[in-house]
């Protein structure tokens, strides 16, 4: 009887050990996970010295989508992009222009701060002599006065108007594929570069259907519930 007594009591100490080594597992997830955002390669040690969207320098070297620099203003990039959009994917394309149009709203242009890497970039190719450095990250607002995104202001002030407008594009699109449970951003990425490409305005309806599905995204666009 009393043996059969100690053995419920260790069993039982056991199971309260292994219940607060969960929790603590748990809790330290949740201390380190500090949102998604976008990555700059940053080049100062260059002759000319120069920031760069990741996804840009990435489509490019990995999969030669060429930036197309035909709009090089940000306005004029972003009205000729979202009609291309809308006829491939035309809520997308609504969608998309409305959270663009939000962007400023919500982000927060911090001078002076250096941004935690959040590791969802999962990069294979990087410039001699260059590094990534967290630009943008992208969180869930908790609090009153939150913002969606934080910015670095001096990579930011580094970006020209074609990286400034594929940098909140980044954005827009990985709030879309958080959605379908995105574990990183390459496929974010990979479409980031390929809207932003010279291939992207004779793209068909068809293709780009591929290449949503190749970023995990539906083809038919589905609002947030």
């Amino acid at each position: 009887m009393h043996l059969r007594k100690r053995e419920g009591t260790v069993e039982r100490g056991i199971l309260a050990i292994l219940l607060i080594l969960g929790a603590a597992e748990v809790s330290l997830a949740r201390s380190t996970e500090v949102g998604n955002g976008g990555d700059a390669v940053v080049c100062y040690k260059h002759i000319k010295p120069y920031v760069q969207l990741f996804d840009l320098y990435e489509g490019r070297v990995l999969r030669r989508h060429e930036v197309s620099y035909e709009f090089s203003k940000q306005a004029d990039r972003a009205e000729a992009i979202f009609a291309k959009l809308e006829q491939l994917s035309a809520l997308r394309a609504q969608a998309y222009r409305r959270a663009y149009a939000e962007f400023s709203k919500q982000a927060n242009f911090l001078l002076g701060v250096h941004l935690p890497d959040v590791k969802d970039s999962n990069e294979v190719v990087l410039p001699k002599g260059c590094e990534i450095e967290q630009m943008i990250i992208q969180l869930k607002p908790q609090f009153p006065g939150d913002f969606k995104y934080i910015v670095d202001m001096t990579l930011w002030q580094r970006l020209d108007e074609v990286n400034r407008f594929a940098a909140i594009l980044h954005e827009v699109i990985y709030s879309e594929a958080l959605r379908y449970g995105a574990k990183d951003s390459r496929g974010v990425r990979y479409l980031n570069a390929l809207i932003n490409s010279k291939q992207f305005m004779s793209l068909s309806e068809e293709e780009f259907c591929t290449s949503l599905a190749a970023a995990g995204l539906p083809c038919n666009y589905q609002e947030e519930q």
